[in-house]
């Protein structure tokens, strides 16, 4: 939890003012008190009013988009614990910040260059983030923090980090987002209890060596485009269970890089890779595994060597074939391919037992982009599916949407356990009459295809509640077809005559319907 929300259980005491407000919570409250609102004209008046109770103030939000400095009377609140600043801007701090005797301290601002130098003197302070985008450089003296745990920083304009801050050898989480950083101090290979590194750096070009001795590192998130290569020592890190590399330059990976041996998440998204290492099938305990926009064509046939892998996703990957080997990864549980270039998939797909959802399409939406399923959108290449699809048992989702299926197979009816399944914007002339076997499906689309008839056994589907079929070619629908209990049905723009149209409306459930 919070440290700032554990100290919040106490009542609440606001002090409103004209410049920011100020936000108190009292650690000892005499009984029959409530809360209640007072307002002052500045923060010099607010800090007199309260400094008699000083003892009792343990925590404090400021905030405020015409306060520009603090008064240096903030000093004087010597059992304040938790402090978060929120004030737009904020130009300076008093040079005798470091007096306060803080374990927590939040500071956003667009207009704070700089940190006094006596922050260094907050021996108890366990807890510092900074979101203050104006912020060019640490205080040297920031390695004095002995007791600080977690540090976070964002600011565009930070250019370098101090060698001091290898001295904090309590910190266990470091996150930056400094998008100007040029370079890393090797004294980061010093931080001998850090678990998490978060670093995103567009301007970072090389990654020190030392950064592949942090012996107590579990999660490593990378974000820096500019850099081509990693230390071949990056492999070292034995405790390492959550690696993300978000590394568009770079163009190979390590050959080392299976040896992770702790190694359970791996996320790559590296634009220039060409190539996926046969090492990657070393990681015995990997369960997810996420690439997106690789140059490679094929996966390597070690990737069948990941036995605990639960979770598997390319996205946006110009794959043209699957390894058989797909087939051994046991576990995998959710498998998602998008904008491939595919055209079928493995026998071998059918020997994943355990898998519970299969998307497998070619519209991809990437991170922070709408997707819109338009009429004449550029499809995917998958043109058929093989018979041993249907020895999924376990399915309970599949997406085949915008492809170039012409027909499913018949084996199709034997996936007893699936739910929801996507069949739009294909070239799908009519399903299977094995259709009527999914028992469990309750959702099922198929807008955009080519339809002309569906089965006459249809009407067996007795838990299908949502059905779409808009854009396709029908005029009829099976007598079997008024059997179902559909909460939703959407058949707008087909070759249905208006007597027919009329027919359906009378005749259909009483579920919302567009014609």
């Amino acid at each position: 939890m919070n440290p700032l929300n554990e100290r919040f259980l106490n009542p609440l005491y606001r002090f409103k003012f004209f410049a920011c407000v100020l936000f108190c919570v009292m650690a000892q409250i005499s009984v029959g008190y409530g809360q209640y609102y007072k307002r002052f004209s500045s923060v010099e008046d607010a800090l007199a009013t309260q400094v008699k109770s000083s003892r009792r103030i343990k925590a404090m939000v400021l905030y405020g988009d015409n306060v520009t400095n603090l008064s240096p009377r903030i000093s004087e609140l010597k059992y304040l614990r938790d402090l978060i600043i929120k004030c737009k801007n904020l130009k300076t701090l008093p040079e005798n910040f470091g007096e306060l005797n803080l374990s927590f301290l939040r500071i956003k601002s667009d207009s704070l260059i700089a940190l006094p130098k006596s922050i260094s003197k907050i021996k108890n302070l366990s807890y510092l983030v900074l979101n203050v985008n104006s912020l060019t450089r640490l205080p040297k003296g920031i390695g004095k923090l002995q007791k600080l745990q977690r540090l976070e920083i964002r600011s565009n304009n930070l250019r370098v980090l101090p060698k001091s801050i290898g001295k904090l050898q309590k910190l266990d989480t470091l996150r930056l987002q400094a998008h100007g950083l040029r370079a890393l101090p090797k004294s980061i290979g010093k931080l001998q209890n850090l678990k998490k590194l978060i670093l995103r750096a567009d301007a970072l070009k090389k990654l020190p060596k030392s950064i592949g001795r942090l012996p107590n590192l579990e999660q490593l998130v990378l974000q820096a485009n500019r850099l081509t290569t990693l230390p071949k020592n990056l492999s070292q890190l034995p405790k390492l269970k959550k690696m993300t590399l978000i590394v568009r330059s770079l163009h190979t990976l390590p050959k080392s890089i299976g040896n992770f041996p702790e190694l359970e998440m791996l996320e790559l998204e590296v634009n220039s890779l060409v190539a996926l290492t046969p090492g990657i099938g070393q990681f015995k305990r990997l369960k997810y595994l996420k690439i997106v926009n690789g140059r490679f064509a094929t996966l390597p046939q070690s990737i069948g060597d990941l036995q605990n892998l639960e979770m598997l996703f390319l996205l946006n990957v110009p794959l043209t074939t699957l390894p058989e080997g797909i087939g051994n990864l046991k576990k995998l549980r959710r498998l998602q391919i998008l904008k491939s270039k595919l055209t079928t998939l493995p026998e071998a797909i059918g020997n994943l037992k355990n898998l519970r959802e299969l998307l497998f399409r070619y519209r991809y939406k990437p991170s922070g982009e709408s997707l819109r399923y338009r009429e004449g959108g550029r499809n995917g290449q998958l043109a058929t599916l093989p018979e041993s699809i249907g020895k999924l048992q376990n399915l309970v989702l599949l997406n085949l949407s915008h492809n170039q299926l012409t027909q499913l197979p018949k084996s199709i009816g034997n996936l007893q356990n699936l739910e929801y399944m996507d069949l739009s914007y294909n070239r799908l002339i009519t399903f299977p009459d094995s259709f009527s076997k999914l028992s469990r499906l309750g959702s099922l689309y198929s807008n955009h295809n080519q339809l002309t008839s569906l089965p006459k056994s249809i009407g067996a589907l007795k838990g299908l509640m949502y059905l779409q079929l808009r854009y396709n070619q029908l005029k009829a629908l099976p007598e079997s077809f008024y059997k179902l209990d559909l909460m939703n049905l959407f058949i707008a723009h087909n070759k249905f005559s208006q007597e027919e149209l009329k027919a359906i409306k009378e005749r259909a459930s009483p579920g919302a319907t567009d014609f």
